[in-house]
């Protein structure tokens, strides 16, 4: 319901408001991916409910392990979105994250990359894991997840080269077969980076 909620945009402030209630009661009974849904769309919704995030937090820990990568990127996009500072939280995503990193689509690999940066973790393994894993996906990725990609390992003072020269070259070959695919934002973070 709550994804459902976000996904439309709706404001609808009683709803939310027995939302964010329901879960406080509820949140250790939840599989991890109704958790991580929830705070996807409390972080959508801008709903900056302290004792739900502190819920599904505590709740995330302990299923964090059973996780698919879906779950994993939305959960740490929607703590990086909200800068929830639970670092147990953080530590537990960056836990279950590395081992399973290959499993990860494009879109997870870079939510996580820009979350893990966008928190200010460092953590040299997993950083190493999502570097690798981009990689071997690189040729995957469109305009936006190179100039992410670039732009979150810059931000953490990551330096792995083979993924810098690919994304480059990834980014230059985009230039010549698509003519201008990037657009000035992305252009600007990739400069940046």
């Amino acid at each position: 319901m709550a994804w459902s909620v976000s996904t439309l945009c709706l404001a609808h402030i009683p709803l939310i408001a027995e939302i964010c209630d329901m879960p406080t009661r509820q949140a250790l009974t939840f599989q991890p991916r109704s958790l991580s849904s929830i705070a996807w769309a409390m972080s959508v919704l801008n709903v900056p409910d302290q004792p739900l995030s502190t819920a599904i937090a505590a709740s995330s820990i302990t299923t964090i392990s059973e996780s698919e990568t879906f779950s994993l990127s939305m959960t740490s996009w929607a703590v990086a979105t909200q800068s929830l500072p639970h670092v147990p939280l953080r530590d537990a995503i960056a836990a279950s994250a590395i081992p399973r990193i290959t499993e990860s689509y494009r879109t997870d690999l870079i939510h996580l990359a820009w979350s893990v940066a966008q928190l200010k973790i460092i953590n040299e393994p997993l950083m190493d894991a999502i570097s690798s894993a981009a990689l071997r996906i690189l040729f995957d990725f469109i305009p936006d997840g190179i100039a992410q990609s670039a732009w979150s390992i810059s931000r953490m003072l990551y330096c792995h080269d083979p993924l810098l020269a690919a994304l480059s070259a990834a980014a230059r070959n985009m230039l010549v077969k698509e003519g201008d695919p990037f657009t000035a934002k992305q252009i600007a973070n990739m400069a940046w980076s």
